[in-house]
């Protein structure tokens, strides 16, 4: 027994390393490396370099007919509305003894405004005829001959956008009816001009003694 006891003492320290009372030794263990820090990435836009194209990729292009691109419905190209010309009409002819004349007229600032007009003449909530067509700062003439008395006179005034048709001026911007009298030993001149692009107006009535020249 005193024999075995060295041995098993011996066999006891081998189980209990084993078990974990001691680590064991680890040899060729690779060192720890610490990581690379990670690369900064700065962008910096600069001018962008013209890619060449060859003569022979241009050939191509330019070898394919129009009508490759087209679209499958037909392109209709409507035809622009012609610009009106402004109109330059006679004044109508008056008898020296009309009693009643009317002139229109109107102050244009820019002359590429200077379209065609005209003006209506009502008496009596009758149309009695209208001045000729001509550009607005054209002064306009109409005459009649009336029975003496009041008479109530209203005008009518239209113009010729550049492209459209004749358009009357807006009532708000129209002349008042106004009674004038007309006798028979003098003529009743009515001018009637506009201004403001038509937004305003005067009305002067004179008179002068029969016969006398037409104005």
């Amino acid at each position: 027994m005193r024999n075995l006891l060295p041995l098993l003492t011996a066999s006891a320290a081998l189980v209990l390393t084993a078990c974990g009372g001691a680590k064991p030794e680890v040899r060729n263990a690779p060192p720890a490396v610490a990581p690379l820090p990670s690369p900064v990435v700065e962008y910096r836009p600069g001018p962008i370099e013209a890619v060449p194209v060859s003569t022979s990729a241009l050939v191509l292009i330019s070898s394919v007919p129009v009508s490759a691109f087209a679209a499958s419905a037909p392109i209709v190209v409507a035809d622009l509305p012609a610009m009106n010309p402004v109109p330059h009409e006679p004044p109508a002819a008056l008898s020296a003894d009309v009693n009643v004349v009317v002139l229109v007229s109107e102050a244009v600032g820019d002359p590429a405004q200077d379209l065609g007009s005209y003006t209506k003449v009502f008496v009596d909530n009758q149309l009695l005829g209208q001045t000729e067509k001509a550009a607005k700062s054209t002064q306009k003439r109409w005459g009649a001959s009336l029975a003496p008395g009041n008479h109530l006179f209203r005008f009518e005034k239209w113009d010729l956008p550049r492209v459209g048709d004749w358009t009357m001026l807006d009532s708000q911007w129209q002349a008042p009816e106004r009674f004038v009298r007309v006798d028979a030993q003098s003529r009743a001149v009515i001018r009637l001009k506009f201004y403001d692009e038509g937004r305003g107006h005067s009305l002067q009535i004179d008179r002068t003694p029969l016969p006398a020249p037409l104005p």
